[in-house]
């Protein structure tokens, strides 16, 4: 058996003879090479010769040999996976160090510069005892190495009683696409006693701390190290200066005096390199790297300014203020990046004391008195409008005969055409104008008797439908023939019921409440969600505050520019007042006598002023909302309801002397609802493509309404106008070749020309500087047209022969005075978010009234100022056309 056995390995050795090391597949093992040592193949020979010779005797003997000598000479080696074709082998391992790391431990001493090298054997371990220091002070170590690579870096660590803090040479922070490596790296490390476990009985007199020096280089790598005490600590009103690198920040502690209970924490720099100013509790760790920086209680970025205000309540046993200079502009900056490798920065540090409760309450209580020297002056001029109105309602005859309703006919002879409409106008000639001027052959009452029962009072408005609007007999139903004449009077535009007209104006208010409503409820969740935000994480780049006249106030970071939006409140609600006092006595006017109402002044129809005044208040609310955390994303909630105000405002100028054929409170919120659409779309995407589209659209505009006011709504947009006009050019061609460049019109020719122009310029001018604020160039345009709308109206009100009295005139001066001074203190910018945060603190400014209001509060009070001021002009202009006739007030 033994020699079977024998046998059987004898051919298997033959057959490993002729193997030149090739790979085969072992079970368990995964794939090996086998591989015969350099004395195998010679014994293999060996036994087959002592065998074939027939050599039994010593058959076991070199059995065994060769089987222990061929299991020496073989090797298996564990392989890698089997590799493709022409696949390379991988790199040996690294070497394995079979020497120990030898650590040196140091005794050191501060203020003293340590120089050695250091390799993957050698570690060393400085040993410092630091006794008695105080409060006021840190230890600060700053190591350097001009040998250390990114790979096989020095690692630096420092351990004290209750913690660690490490850190590699060379430090690598990003700079733009690259990393740039710090070879010199400073740390103030934090005392053991801020730690947040750490008791006063703990706290020991001395501590050993130990600074460990490492690396995994081979070589040896050159370094220096040197440990200072330093003073830390800041006072009340010292200004203190830093020079701070991304590898070096800065840290200062303050502790509120006795009696300070709010401090603003002031960084100015004189370069523009971007930073982080963090407020931290006093305990350790500190965060003063780019990465965990945003960890501190509160912190912001700075390029040359920087405020942070800060109260006892949240910071009771002090603070940390921590300066970190970041490795780019990256976070500073939306348009510019230091190019140079020196990114040191100097910091000038300052706590300020903040006001005091008592000066809160000053500034508060100062606002509304402000707002008090508004209804003070408001009620005397109202008791002096309620004399003077009363005795001239005592001067009204009882039994003034009704307006005519066929004066100026509209003669045959004219060869005008309208465009819009089948009707053709006339020429009312001499006649007309004598009218106009109180002279010619007086006139024949028409029909009085039926029309003035037509337009009797009823017991209650639930008599008539909002579609009743042409009370008239049937030989005065076509509008068309008061609408078409040269000369127009407001009895021509004032002939529908007036019970109705006033009905419809009450829906403007109604809508109005409506849209503030459900435009205000989700305004102010989502800026109280922002408020949170804010003071849960800490990080003041999410709002665009003056954080120079900030003033906190419960959870309101910027209690004062809140605040100062309550002019808008309350004196819109002052206006709302009047206008309902007015009301009051337009009514007791009607209830003495019945005529009054239909022949006699301006149509009062009250409920545009009642939308005004709501329409200021909302401004208010919408404005202390903005500003609650003013930003990019919710500029427009402060500008939502300055369009409204400039719309309504034209409109109500338009009603004046236009009552029949003013635009719907439907019509025109639905008008609004587009603006304000694309208001949003203009600050959301701003593109050249939007920017095209809004200036057609502006174009297209102004040109539609200028038909509709030009023809006193009798222009309309069909297939046909084309037509129209061609036959317009046609028959005016016909009648003379300058016809064509004479207006029918001329007054409302040269005010649709001005106003043509004004806006032709404010598109080129958006077309050419692409503002970044569309919605302020929005409201421009609204403001504008506005101006120069009022601006018509009183010159040819003046014009007409009639009358500017003292207390519409005063309101003139006043609000020029106002508004010229409003602007001012707007162009005075404190932010801005066309910037990044830390650019727009460049803007900032320090408060100028009551050390509480700062510029845009003193623009608050001053625009809500001229505002009520504008409202007032238009409620008190036509006061000298009350008792007058309408037939005699002419429409402009």
């Amino acid at each position: 058996m033994l020699m079977k056995v024998a046998i059987l390995f004898h051919n298997s050795l033959i057959s490993m003879c002729n193997m030149k090391g090739e790979n085969i597949n072992i079970n368990h093992i995964g794939p090996v090479e086998l591989r015969l040592g350099p004395i195998g193949p010679l014994f293999c020979l060996f036994t087959m010769v002592v065998v074939n010779m027939g050599f039994w005797t010593m058959k076991t003997s070199f059995f065994l040999l060769t089987i222990s000598s061929t299991c020496w000479s073989l090797s298996f080696h564990n392989r890698y996976p089997l590799r493709a074709p022409g696949e390379q082998e991988p790199p040996p391992p690294p070497p394995r160090l079979t020497a120990t790391v030898q650590p040196r431990v140091i005794n050191a001493s501060l203020d003293h510069t340590y120089e050695d090298v250091v390799n993957a054997l050698t570690e060393f371990i400085y040993v410092f005892s630091v006794a008695n220091m105080s409060s006021d002070s840190a230890l600060r170590v700053s190591v350097s190495s001009d040998d250390a690579t990114l790979d096989l870096p020095l690692l630096f660590a420092v351990r004290q009683q209750r913690g660690i803090l490490s850190w590699p040479v060379p430090l690598s922070l990003k700079r733009g696409n690259q990393q740039h490596l710090y070879m010199e790296v400073s740390k103030t490390i934090c005392p053991v006693q801020d730690y947040v476990h750490a008791e006063a009985a703990d706290a020991a007199t001395t501590e050993n701390l130990y600074l460990e020096v490492a690396t995994a280089s081979a070589r040896d790598v050159g370094f220096s190290l040197v440990l200072r005490q330093e003073r830390v600590s800041m006072g009340l009103e010292n200004s203190t200066e830093f020079q701070v690198t991304p590898s070096a920040p800065r840290l200062a502690r303050f502790t509120f005096p006795p009696g300070v209970s709010t401090a603003l924490v002031r960084a100015t720099s004189p370069d523009d390199i971007c930073a982080t100013v963090s407020i931290q509790n006093v305990s350790c760790p500190i965060f003063d790297t780019q990465r965990d920086v945003v960890y501190g209680n509160q912190y912001q970025t700075m390029t040359l300014k920087a405020g942070i205000t800060v109260r006892r309540e949240n910071f009771p046993n002090g603070m940390f203020i921590v300066l970190v200079v970041h490795g780019d502009d990256t976070q500073c900056s939306r348009s510019y990046q230091h190019i140079g490798a020196d990114r040191r920065k100097t910091v000038q540090l300052l706590v300020q004391e903040k006001i005091s409760p008592v000066d809160y309450l000053t500034a508060t209580v100062g606002a509304l008195c402000f707002c008090g020297l508004f209804y003070l002056l408001s009620i005397v001029l109202s008791v002096v409008h309620f004399v003077r109105q009363r005795r001239q309602r005592q001067q009204l005859p009882d039994d003034t005969p009704p307006p005519v309703a066929n004066y100026g006919a509209i003669s045959a002879g004219s060869s005008s055409t309208i465009i819009g409409s089948d009707a053709v106008p006339g020429d009312t000639g001499a006649r007309l104008r004598d009218t106009l001027s109180g002279a010619g052959p007086a006139s024949t009452p028409s029909s009085g008797s039926g029309r003035q029962g037509s337009l009797q009072r009823a017991d209650s408005d639930s008599s008539l439908s909002e579609t009743e609007v042409d009370m008239l007999p049937e030989t005065d139903q076509d509008k068309n023939l008061f609408r078409t004449k040269t000369f127009l009077f407001v009895s021509d535009l004032a002939r529908k019921n007036p019970r109705v007209l006033a009905k419809k104006s009450q829906l403007y208010i109604y809508n109005l409440i409506t849209i503030a409503v459900f435009y205000a409820v989700p305004v102010v969740q989502l800026v109280i969600t922002y408020q949170k935000v804010l003071n849960v994480t800490g990080d003041q780049d999410i709002c665009y505050y003056n954080f120079l006249c900030a003033h906190p106030l419960g959870v309101l970071s910027d209690f004062n520019h809140v605040y100062s939006n309550v002019g808008y409140v309350l004196l819109g609600l002052l206006f709302i007042g009047l206008v309902k006092r007015r009301d009051l006595m337009h009514q007791e006017h009607v209830r003495a006598n019945d005529r009054y109402e239909q022949y006699y002044g301006i149509p009062r129809h009250f409920g545009l002023f009642y939308a005004m005044g709501a329409a200021l208040m909302m401004e208010g609310i919408l404005s202390a909302c903005y500003h609650v955390c003013p930003s990019y994303s919710n500029f427009q909630f402060d500008t939502a309801f300055m369009y409204v105000i400039a719309v309504l405002c034209m409109l109500k100028i338009y009603q004046t002397r236009h009552p029949d054929i003013n635009a719907s409170a439907y019509v025109t919120f639905l008008v609004l609802s587009f603006v304000v659409f694309v208001g949003v779309i203009g600050v959301l995407e701003g593109t050249v493509y939007f920017w095209f589209g809004f200036i057609a659209l502006h174009m297209g505009a102004c040109l539609v309404l200028g038909a509709q006011i030009y023809y006193m709504g009798r222009w309309s947009i069909d297939s046909g106008v084309f037509l129209r006009i061609y036959h317009s050019i046609r028959a005016d061609l016909a009648t003379s070749p300058t016809h064509c460049f004479r207006p029918a019109y001329p007054d409302r020719m040269a005010l649709l020309v001005m106003a043509g122009l004004v806006n032709i310029g404010l598109a080129v001018f958006g077309g050419i500087t692409v503002p970044k604020d569309f919605a302020s160039y929005l409201v421009t345009i609204f403001i504008t047209n506005l101006l120069l709308y009022t601006t018509f109206y009183i010159i040819m009100k003046l014009r007409s022969g009639e009358q500017v009295l003292l207390q519409p005139f005063l309101y003139i001066v006043l609000s020029c005075i106002s508004w010229g001074a409003a602007l001012y203190f707007f162009l005075q910018k404190s932010t801005t978010w066309q910037l990044s945060p830390a650019q727009s603190r460049t803007k900032n400014r320090d408060c100028e009234i009551l050390s509480f209001y700062d510029d845009h509060d003193i623009w608050h009070f001053l625009s809500a100022s001229s505002m009520f001021f504008g409202f007032m002009i238009l409620l008190t202009l036509d006061d000298d056309l009350v008792f007058t006739r309408r037939d005699k007030i002419p429409v402009f």
